[in-house]
């Protein structure tokens, strides 16, 4: 019996150790309640965004060189029109010069026989009368009617467009890039251009050129604006969201990681020059991780080295916090 009892009591003993020494060891390590998530993966890319302005690959203009009148009209901005088609007439008024007078003016002039301005003006009459040419002018491509004379009657001014056919079925945009960005804008790069007419609607470009110049805008007042250097952009795709003439914002994806490792911001800590996030290990330590950060998005920030896709970070660590640390991660 009295050994019963002394085993009972012993055993009682070491239960009553062990749980001191759980209790003390838990006291002396406590775990500290943190908001923690995971670093994901996926692709990201670094872009440039510039204004631009839509246009049609390839356009026609009309112009005259002596000023003509609007006789007839067969087309009105918006109308499609084929190659030949005919889209109005014009009369221009010109000089029939008489081949022996001109001679004769000529000869008079060197001679010196017309010294006085009467003279001149009765030599100038011999010369030959005007004469009204009417002609129709025709379509000289496939395309839409962009410009056109508004009635008939309307006189034309020399060297001025007076119609213009576009080609709307192929469409480019010529964007402003600033020179600050330039350097890493290049032929053959992929773009995404909105307009602002629907914004909701994203289509796919790529560069096709990038002028080799910068250029300044000058005001009326005479101040210039920053350099814009001038690219090009082939849209891979016709959308009636875009149209010649439309106002467009691009972004040019001018590099791209593919399976990035992000973690949020307020995962990274600041030591001196160096970088740091804490990671949470099975067994609910906090591990501090020097890390090599990369591009910044919207929230998040790339890890090139020290984390992976799948590792629990904390969230805003404290500054007292460190690394072995028993942790206990909410939030994820």
């Amino acid at each position: 019996m009295k050994n019963k009892v002394r085993m009972t009591l012993l055993s009682t003993a070491v239960i009553l150790l062990v749980m001191l020494l759980i209790g003390a060891h838990s006291n002396s390590e406590p775990v500290i309640s943190l908001k923690g998530t995971t670093a994901v993966s996926q692709d990201i890319y670094n872009s440039v965004y510039a204004p631009g302005q839509v246009e049609a690959e390839q356009s026609a203009d009309y112009s005259t060189a002596r000023t003509a009148t609007v006789t007839k009209l067969y087309v009105k901005p918006g109308d499609r029109v084929t190659e030949g088609q005919p889209l109005l007439c014009l009369r221009e008024t010109t000089m029939a010069l008489d081949e022996e007078a001109v001679q004769t003016f000529a000869q008079a002039v060197m001679d010196g026989e017309l010294a006085n301005q009467n003279a001149m003006s009765s030599a100038l009459q011999n010369i030959g009368a005007p004469e009204d040419e009417e002609y129709t002018v025709k379509a000289t491509m496939d395309g839409v009617v962009m410009q056109a004379p508004e009635t008939v009657g309307q006189n034309i001014l020399p060297g001025l467009s007076y119609l213009r056919i576009s080609d709307t079925e192929h469409l480019r945009v010529r964007a402003d890039i600033p020179e600050t960005y330039i350097r890493q804008v290049r032929e053959g790069l992929r773009a995404n251009v909105t307009s602002d007419a629907n914004p909701d609607v994203t289509v796919a470009a790529r560069v096709q050129r990038v002028a080799p110049y910068a250029r300044r805008a000058v005001s009326l007042t005479g101040q210039s604006s920053a350099a814009t250097v001038e690219a090009l952009l082939a849209l891979k795709e016709t959308d009636p969201a875009l149209r010649p003439g439309y106002s467009v914002d691009v972004k040019i994806f001018t590099d791209a990681v593919q399976d990035a490792v992000l973690v949020p911001y307020e995962a990274v800590g600041q030591e001196g020059d160096s970088e740091y996030v804490f990671t949470v290990k099975g067994d609910g330590t906090a591990h501090k991780i020097y890390v090599e950060t990369g591009y910044e998005l919207d929230g998040y920030i790339e890890i090139k080295s020290g984390v992976k896709a799948g590792d629990v970070v904390l969230l805003s660590p404290p500054d007292t916090l460190r690394d072995g640390d028993r942790v206990e991660v909410g939030g994820i």
